[in-house]
């Protein structure tokens, strides 16, 4: 029991980020549970958020929560409900107004200045958020990266008499494309692409493009020839040069339709050819 406490803790102290933001948050409940006169703000900002809280940290709680959902690594989730920006928001407003009705005759600039104070206070309780790896300038309106959408108008200039086509995308765009194009079907999605899943290596596909150090190349092409089924078979082969691969693909037949930053686009006329006669 104290192992699974002990774990509900630490993730509760990585929700808090570098804990300034979550130290505000119990002070503004320490504040409210004192100074909070009306009985129903004190049932939603205080005593909900620590039922909450004690909730979360007990054991039994992340027990129960496990063998209901059948799911333990989203039990960080629960910490969604604490409603910590408008605690703070509301725990600053009771201060300033506090402040204003004891000092009335500079009630206008104890506002102005609290409130220029309170934003400062959050602001240095957190990060600046645009010096995140995760986070880079958007290319487009689409806010996808440039090269899924040049590899997927290609796909489309290229779909001739196909009214559907497949293809075999990288794992690191196949997040991407679905949100571009919904009438491209993929070889597999983002369940096989989590590795806290790990259901890739259970996709062929994904073993011979993914699975490997070095792509092989004929073996690539025979599965996707035939995955998962003829009838679904990846006309398109999409391939990152950052990846190795022991021949080019255009050596076996396909048609090199070009490199779009570090991918490039293949098709397959082995299977396009069984397509229009599908399709």
């Amino acid at each position: 029991m104290y192992g699974i406490f002990m774990e509900s803790w630490v993730i509760l102290k990585n929700y808090g980020g570098t804990g300034f933001l979550l130290l505000l948050y119990v002070i503004a409940l320490g504040y409210l549970l004192i100074c909070e006169k009306n009985k129903y703000v004190r049932s939603i900002f205080v005593y909900a958020p620590m039922l909450l809280i004690f909730g979360f940290l007990f054991p039994v709680s992340r027990k129960l929560y496990v063998a209901v959902l059948n799911e333990g690594n989203t039990y960080y989730r629960v910490l969604w409900l604490l409603p910590v920006s408008i605690t703070l928001a509301y725990t600053g407003c009771s201060v300033i107004y506090r402040l204003g009705k004891r000092f009335e005759r500079n009630a206008r600039w104890i506002s102005y200045a609290g409130a220029l104070v309170g934003v400062a206070v959050i602001m240095l309780a957190g990060k600046y958020v645009y010096n995140s790896p995760h986070i880079s300038k958007a290319e487009n309106a689409y806010h996808l990266p440039q090269e899924v959408i040049d590899i997927c108008d290609t796909i489309e200039a290229n779909e001739g008499e196909i009214s559907y086509n497949y293809a075999t995308f990288p794992g690191d765009l196949v997040y991407y494309v679905r949100q571009y194009r919904t009438d491209i079907g993929l070889s597999y999605g983002r369940d096989m692409v989590e590795p806290v899943w790990g259901y890739g290596i259970w996709n062929e596909a994904y073993m011979a493009i993914e699975g490997t150090d070095e792509i092989k190349a004929e073996e690539l092409v025979e599965i996707t020839r035939r995955f998962p089924d003829e009838a679904r078979a990846s006309r398109f082969i999409i391939l990152r040069d950052s990846k190795p691969i022991d021949q080019p693909l255009d050596e076996l037949g396909l048609t090199f339709l070009g490199q779009f930053g570090q991918y490039k686009l293949y098709e397959d006329p082995v299977v396009t050819e069984r397509m229009k006669e599908i399709y």
